[in-house]
Order: structure tokens, then sequence, then C-alpha cells
């Protein structure tokens, strides 16, 4: 397939995608309604960019051992709407600047109550969070990277936070 949302398009439940090294550009929404892994062999980037999330969750599915590039400054890389979803290994990076107001985010999870969400492993560069999380949701983030960001932001949600790093020096976070 030549974008991620053809072949998510055309997956069936079970499935593993396997983005080979090369760049995608993706410029609308992928819904992922089923069960499947999104995975990146070494080499594989994909741009992204809009205001609307780029990766919306709606099933239990992986996002595991990408590059995510955000081109623009507005806007949320993926989007969680379900339960079970795990985001393992991923690169984020963005074009946010502490000083400039834009709201950009790798991860946003809001509303309903999802249980077993995992993010691990993660590297977030220049983003305005590494993700936003509003609602009673339950979970695991852990190990993961975080630069030239504000920090996470987790307002009523139950998660457990694990061996997580901090930027310090050149790659020092702001805290919003």
């Amino acid at each position: 397939y030549q974008t991620i949302s053809a072949a998510v398009t055309a997956a069936n439940t079970g499935d593993v995608i396997r983005a080979g090294a090369g760049t995608y550009i993706e410029t609308g929404t992928i819904t992922v309604d089923k069960v499947i892994t999104i995975e990146g062999e070494p080499g594989a980037k994909i741009q992204v960019s809009g205001t609307q999330p780029n990766f919306r969750m709606m099933a239990a599915a992986t996002l595991k051992n990408l590059e995510i590039e955000k081109t623009d400054k507005v806007g949320n890389i993926v989007y969680l709407g379900s339960s079970g979803v795990q985001i393992l290994n991923n690169e984020f990076h963005g074009q946010y600047n502490m000083d400039e107001p834009e709201v950009s985010r790798a991860i946003e999870v809001e509303t309903n109550h999802f249980r077993d969400v995992v993010i691990t492993g993660n590297t977030f560069h220049h983003l305005r969070q590494p993700a936003y999380i509003n609602g009673t949701h339950t979970g695991l983030i852990s190990n993961n990277y975080v630069y030239h960001t504000r920090g996470w932001v987790v307002a009523e949600g139950n998660f457990t936070f694990e061996s997580n790093t901090w930027g310090t020096g050149a790659d020092a976070n702001a805290v919003d």
C-alpha cells in the first residue's frame, strides 16, 4: 500500500501492518477501528499535519516502533478512544517552541473511561505535551523520554508513572 491509511482500511482484525523504510506522508485522519498493530521497520517515518488527530485509535490497537513527525504546529497526533490501546517504542517529533501559544500534543485521551492504556518506551520532542489525559482512565506510562515539551497533563486519570526521563540542559522542558 502507498499509505498507512490505505493499509489500515484493507486490514482485518488481528493483522500487523508493517511500514517499511521510507517516508509516508499522511494529511488526513487515519481511523483505526479494529484490533490491529501498525509497526515500523527501521527507517520508517510518517509525516503528519493538520488540526484533527492524525491517528484515531478507536479499538484496542497498537502503534509500535514508528517515527512520527508533525510538520505543522497545531493539533494532536494520536487520539485514544478505546480501552487497551498501546503506544510502544515510537519517536514523536513536533514543531512546538516553548514561547509560542500553539498547542500540539503527541497523544490526547479525553472523555469516557478507558482501561489498560499503555504508553511505554516512547520519545517525545518539541510538542506542547507528550500527552493530555482528561477523564477517568487507567493504565501505565513508563520508560518514556520527554524533551522540549511543557510536560504531561493528567486531569483525573489513574495512571502509574514509572521510569520516565525528563530532558535537562539544552533538552530542558517547561512546566504547563
